[in-house]
């Protein structure tokens, strides 16, 4: 059965985040593979007004989805994209949101009101989970947010 869906970024819908990450960290631990997390979230120039935060993420969605492969899983969380990468090291995390970030910056936008054009930037935030090393790594919902909010913090240019 297909996931709920989120209406903007068409990805994952954020009430599955949790579920989503626990599953993959358990298949990353069966198998002893690397789980690779990035977390990606535009940076909107301030002159820029807030009703196009809309767009800009679901554009972001998009390059993230045409960059990513068909086992990666891309859920919405809050005002950034999450992305699962299973068997995924540092490396590839690095080099795939690598290809996000050039991508996304590459784009400009219009502003609907003067029709000005502008563009953007992207934080993001990169994490890998070690089947192999990390056994014992909580996957309760406590732990998991404590993972998803140390991602948020971690979040950079």
């Amino acid at each position: 059965m297909p996931l709920p869906e989120d209406r903007l970024t068409k990805l994952t819908a954020e009430t599955e985040l949790l579920a989503e990450l626990r599953y993959e960290m358990e298949r990353a631990r069966r198998y002893g593979w690397d789980l690779g997390l990035f977390l990606v979230e535009p940076e909107i120039p301030q002159e820029v007004n807030a009703d196009m935060h809309y767009p800009i993420l679901k554009r972001l969605a998009s390059v993230c989805a045409s960059v990513m492969r068909s086992v990666d899983k891309g859920i919405r969380y809050q005002s950034s994209v999450l992305y699962l990468l299973p068997e995924t090291p540092l490396s590839g995390v690095e080099t795939a949101s690598g290809k996000v970030r050039k991508m996304f910056c590459d784009l400009t936008f219009e502003h609907p009101d003067n029709q000005e054009t502008f563009g953007c930037n992207v934080r993001r935030a990169i994490k890998v989970f070690s089947g192999k090393s990390q056994k014992d790594a909580s996957t309760e919902d406590g732990a998991l947010k404590l993972l998803l909010g140390q991602m948020r913090d971690a979040l950079k240019s």
